[in-house]
């Protein structure tokens, strides 16, 4: 049902945007439904936003199959994923041949459950969509430093020393299909908060340790 609903919303987006600004503002809104649909924890409708055709990529994996996409983004808001106020602008210089293809450009950045149960840092990336009619087409992102690992690396080593039954379903890509994704997601976040909670009980600190 939900994925319904964001079909047709994005449908009523895209109706009527011809070319120019039309166009711009419709693909923009379209980029800004799918930061929303992340932060609000709603794998489904973030996913519905992508054409049966879209193509992922990062500047770590390279291109990557539309089933990682949806297994990451169903882990992502399981664990909380969170994009910190995006800023979003068109392309100009990424001009298309179809005047209803954009180019969107955002820089935000990205917490996910351990650096948010740390209060940071999160990671600055910056996002590139292309947006046609339909959905968008293509995603890409673009990561810089402080990577994820600043922060996961010392979380996911607390939980192989005190959850070792746990250890191996949690953490980015520790698992197979999308229901162990979610599950995997859930499990970090709880053991994100444990990890906090032990680190502040202990007068630790996530990098130096106790």
């Amino acid at each position: 049902m939900r994925r319904s609903l964001v079909i047709v919303a994005l449908a009523g987006l895209l109706a009527g945007a011809c070319g120019g600004d039309d166009s711009g503002e419709a693909a923009l809104a379209v980029v800004d439904a799918y930061f929303d649909a992340v932060n609000s924890a709603d794998a489904e409708a973030a996913i519905a936003l992508f054409l049966p055709d879209a193509t992922f990529a990062n500047n770590f994996y390279g291109d990557y199959p539309r089933e990682t996409f949806e297994q990451d983004n169903v882990w992502a808001t399981a664990q909380g994923t969170v994009y910190v106020d995006p800023e979003c602008a068109e392309d100009d210089s990424s001009a298309q041949s179809d005047d209803a293809i954009v180019t969107i450009v955002c820089e935000t950045a990205e917490f996910d459950a351990p650096s948010m149960a740390m209060g940071g840092p999160p990671v600055p990336v910056v996002i590139t969509m292309v947006v046609g009619d339909g959905g968008i087409e293509s995603i890409k992102y673009r990561y810089g430093t402080p990577y994820f690992v600043y922060v996961t690396a010392p979380f996911e080593d607390w939980v192989g020393e005190h959850h070792p039954e746990d250890a191996p379903n949690v953490g980015h890509f520790n698992w197979s299909t999308t229901e162990e994704a979610r599950r995997n997601g859930l499990l970090t976040a709880e053991y994100a908060l444990a990890w906090a909670d032990y680190l502040e009980a202990n007068n630790c600190t996530f990098r130096d340790g106790c």
